[in-house]
C-alpha cells in the first residue's frame, strides 16, 4: 500500500526523467568551475548533452496524458496498429504523410482529443486519444522529423474545438 495518492505518483513517474537530467546538468555545470582543464571539458560537453536531453523531456512531460480509452496502441517495427473490441485500424508508419490532433469541448465526461493519421493512398485512421495514453504514441513521434510538440502540448490541454497539424511530409 502506498501513502502517495496516484495522481502525484503518475505527475512524479512523469517528471522524474527531467529531474534526473536538471541534477546531472547541475553536476555538469559544477565540474566547469573545477578549474582542471579535463574536468571542465567533461562537463561541458555534459552540459550541452544534459540541456538537449532536459530540453526535450520537459516538453513531453507537460503533454497531458488521457487514460481509459478503448484499444491497445502498439508500434512495433514501424507498425502501427490500434484494437479495440469493434475492430481497430493497422498501418505502416512509413506511408504517413500527415498526423492530425482535433479537439472538441465536450471532456472529461466523453471523448476530446482524436489523432488523425493520413497516408500516402488518401486513407485516413482516426486513433482516440485517450486510447493511446502510453508511451508508444509519443514513441512514434520521434520517427518523423519536425514534429511540432508545441502543438502537441497545446491540444493535449485544450478544452475547445480546435485543429492542429502536428507533421507533414515535405517533398
Amino acid at each position: 500500500m502506498s501513502f502517495i495518492r496516484p495522481e502525484v505518483q503518475t505527475l512524479l513517474k512523469q517528471w522524474a526523467a527531467p529531474a534526473f537530467l536538471a541534477l546531472v546538468l547541475l553536476f555538469c555545470v559544477r565540474l566547469i568551475g573545477t578549474g582542471n582543464l579535463i574536468l571542465m571539458i567533461m562537463g561541458g560537453i555534459g552540459a550541452l548533452a544534459c540541456a538537449y536531453f532536459l530540453w526535450f523531456q520537459i516538453k513531453l512531460a507537460r503533454i497531458v496524458r488521457r487514460t481509459g480509452g478503448a484499444g491497445v496502441v502498439e508500434v512495433v517495427e514501424r507498425e502501427f496498429s490500434w484494437f479495440t473490441a469493434g475492430g481497430g485500424t493497422r498501418f505502416s508508419l512509413d506511408d504517413v504523410v500527415k498526423i492530425e490532433i482535433e479537439t472538441n469541448d465536450q471532456g472529461p465526461f466523453a471523448e476530446d482529443l482524436f489523432w488523425y493519421f493520413t497516408l500516402s493512398d488518401g486513407n485516413r485512421h482516426e486513433v482516440l486519444g485517450s486510447a493511446a495514453e502510453g508511451q508508444s504514441i509519443f514513441d512514434l513521434l520521434s520517427g518523423f522529423p519536425g514534429v511540432d510538440y508545441e502543438k502537441v502540448i497545446k491540444a493535449s490541454s485544450s478544452t475547445i474545438c480546435d485543429h492542429f497539424l502536428i507533421w507533414q511530409k515535405r517533398d
